[in-house]
């Protein structure tokens, strides 16, 4: 695997809050295709944040 291809699944890992390994298996498992982030993990945790707040 390319270091580009693995850290898009890193991305995609953090995104869902797993680990690469734990991704790739779910991902196998549900057939998902790979989603690049429109925002920032931390953005979207400050805007839940607020939202519950």
């Amino acid at each position: 695997m390319s270091e580009p291809d693995y850290l898009k699944l890193a991305r995609s890992a953090q995104t869902l809050n797993l680990s690469v390994p734990a991704f790739c298996q779910k991902k196998k498992a549900q057939g998902a295709r790979l989603v690049a982030p429109k925002i920032a993990a931390q953005d979207a945790q400050n805007i839940t944040s607020h939202q519950l707040a």
